[in-house]
């Protein structure tokens, strides 16, 4: 969304300075604070108060949760193309080694190492989407 995305790039009339603080605020992550901005700029500790202005004016903590629901979003689509994936190549798998276990118990394959490493394979697979869907 256009909007989102306006809340945590630089805000009209913001300056180089302010901008460039408040994205040391913003990608420092969850536990960020005006003190780790003032670390990160190497500034005296009285520039605080500029800091803390900057942060009021330009809303700061607004943005860099706006930012954080952005990433979030992008790591929650990320997830489910990946639990996606996993789910085709299982429910490909399950096709291969039903087939397998039909073909053993008619005798047509015999009971092999590599047939036996196949299902196990299949239900470790198994086991990762259900621990990934409890998540």
């Amino acid at each position: 969304m256009k909007t989102d995305k306006l809340r945590w790039t630089r805000f009209e009339g913001e300056s180089s300075q302010a901008f460039d603080a408040f994205t040391i605020y913003r990608d420092v992550g969850p536990h960020r604070s005006y003190n780790k901005v003032l670390k990160e700029l190497d500034a005296k500790a009285s520039y605080i108060r500029q800091i803390q202005r900057w942060a009021r004016t330009y809303k700061w903590k607004f943005r860099a949760d706006s930012y954080d629901d952005h990433l979030d979003g992008i790591k929650l689509q990320f997830k489910h193309k990946e639990l996606e994936k996993l789910h085709r190549e299982a429910l490909s798998h399950s096709r291969e080694v039903l087939q397998n276990l039909i073909d053993i118990t008619n005798g047509v394959l015999p009971a092999s190492r590599g047939t036996v490493d196949g299902i196990e394979s299949y239900f470790r697979i198994i086991g990762l989407i259900r621990e990934s869907n409890v998540r």
